[in-house]
């Protein structure tokens, strides 16, 4: 899902946080601002 509204895969942390008695890990997406107002959702499309 948020490949494809752009985000791009930076990674994993690894037993990040506590949960349910256990240690899970956490993937890390991101996307830059100006990548960001080029989306359907960016203020540049309004």
């Amino acid at each position: 899902m948020l490949k494809r509204v752009g985000m791009m895969y930076e990674g994993i942390l690894r037993q990040e946080e506590w949960l349910y008695d256990y240690f899970v890990d956490h993937a890390v997406y991101s996307m830059l601002h100006s990548e960001f107002l080029r989306t359907p959702y960016g203020i540049e499309n309004e």
